[in-house]
């Protein structure tokens, strides 16, 4: 028999604590069965979740019966690894509300795309995360692990919050402006937003369809890598067994500097100081005056596609959505056809020049967020440093860069080409393990 002690003695025995990796290796080599790992997650939702309000919808028999009937293999990428799913994501098990009384406790008939994908690859679903009312602006419960008084962000809020407090290693997001990349950043974890639509979105729930990603959420950056692979058969060498050449890196403030506090231009500061000492070359980099109407082509857009995705729902219950909602879906409405070809045409036209730009760098460092988590749970946060990229439909990543000085996360945001998500997980795990980069500095003073 395998001496469990022994095997665990060089990690926490707390199994809560471990990334998937971990967690795979020590379930592989007997060190804890499936139902053990399950047992301390269930134990940990249970006495947290009335807290922190991260899962919308958990029932620890349903977990539990799904353990039992799982027929993987140890060589399953994701054996018996608990997973969270954002609840605008189709699950056969559970219901998929949608942060809405429209959908109280309404089923689909089956998982999607994703979610299939990851029971096939041997992942438990553990529930649902608690999501914005139809992934977009009005908040959800969730509560700030690190301080309950500031918000989570939105709309992932529930995933990020889950994944912070230990409630499970891993979960998935979606983004249409910066609902993964900001509440990882206010939560003190890592988000991956991939290239638009190389995650298939079948038995998602549209917010705006030219936008929506999935995504995915963790602790550790060699669980993003794990899951990415699952999804879209990444390369999955490990960024530490190649050689590199030096890195070539754009410093990018990006069209939403001036919204962003001291700490903000700190984090930059600091994770292109950390890169260079690494052996980078830093190089700043300025997107033309041209993209300055990002954020006006994309309202337009945002606004129409919701309010096209949402026609049953405010045409039949406009009196349950909130008022945010709303009025996004109003302005919609309101939007001409004309207008909405513009801003698609707008986009395209700079989403092509972006990318040409891009394959300068090996990857660029920008802003996540404008600073860390605000005060008060009215609000997710501005989603300016974020939306800029995601409607660019470039792949991009957050990982905890710094503490501000009451010792709240601030992310960074890395961005790369289309399609170079291998390289941008490769070059997140380069700022991790060879610059350094693993969230605990601290901005001690405010200047």
């Amino acid at each position: 028999m395998t001496d469990k002690s022994h095997v665990l003695s060089a990690a926490s025995s707390d199994p809560t604590r471990w990334s998937a990796a971990q967690t795979h290796h020590f379930i592989s080599k007997r060190a804890l069965s499936p139902a053990e790992l399950l047992k301390s997650y269930i134990d940990r939702i249970k006495a947290r979740n009335p807290i922190i309000k991260a899962w919308i919808d958990f029932n620890a028999d349903v977990v539990l019966s799904a353990a039992r009937n799982k027929s993987g293999k140890e060589s399953d990428p994701l054996n018996a690894i608990p997973i969270g799913i954002k609840d605008v994501i189709d699950t056969a098990d559970f219901p998929t509300q949608m942060g809405s009384p429209i959908y109280k406790a309404a089923h689909s008939l089956g998982d999607a795309a994703v979610v299939s994908q990851l029971r096939a690859a041997g992942g438990l679903i553990l529930g649902k995360t608690a999501t914005c009312e139809f992934a977009g602006m009005a908040p959800a419960e969730t509560l700030n692990p690190l301080n309950h008084a500031h918000t989570p962000g939105g709309s992932s809020s529930g995933s990020a919050a889950a994944i912070a407090d230990f409630m499970t290693p891993l979960a998935l997001g979606t983004q249409t402006g910066g609902s993964i990349i900001r509440p990882s950043s206010y939560c003190g974890i890592i988000g991956y937003k991939p290239t638009f639509n190389t995650i298939n979105r079948q038995g998602l729930k549209f917010a705006a369809e030219t936008f929506d990603t999935i995504g995915v959420m963790a602790r550790h950056i060699e669980d993003i890598r794990l899951v990415a692979r699952i999804f879209t058969r990444i390369d999955d060498t490990s960024a530490q067994a190649r050689s590199y050449k030096p890195l070539r890196i754009g410093i990018c403030q990006s069209p939403s500097w001036h919204r962003g506090d001291d700490d903000t231009a700190y984090a930059l500061s600091y994770a292109a100081q950390q890169a260079e000492a690494a052996g980078a070359h830093i190089e700043e980099f300025n997107l033309p005056s041209s993209f300055d109407d990002i954020a006006a082509h994309r309202d337009i857009i945002n606004n129409v596609e919701r309010s096209r995705s949402l026609h049953w729902e405010a045409t039949t219950h406009m009196q349950h959505l909130s008022i945010q909602m709303a009025e996004a879906v109003k302005k919609g409405w309101a939007a001409s056809h004309e207008a909405y070809i513009h801003a698609l045409q707008s986009l395209a036209g700079l989403a092509r020049q972006l990318n040409q730009d891009l394959t300068r760098f090996d990857f660029i460092l920008t802003p996540a967020v404008n600073g860390a988590a605000p005060k008060g749970l009215h609000h997710t946060g501005d989603p300016s440093f974020q939306a800029q990229w995601t409607c660019m439909h470039v792949p991009t990543l957050s990982v905890p860069c710094i503490k501000n000085a009451a010792h709240m996360p601030v992310g960074i945001q890395l961005v790369a080409p289309l399609y170079h998500d291998a390289r941008l997980i490769d070059a997140a795990e380069w700022m991790i393990t060879k610059a350094g980069l693993d969230g605990q500095h601290i901005r001690s003073s405010q200047r």
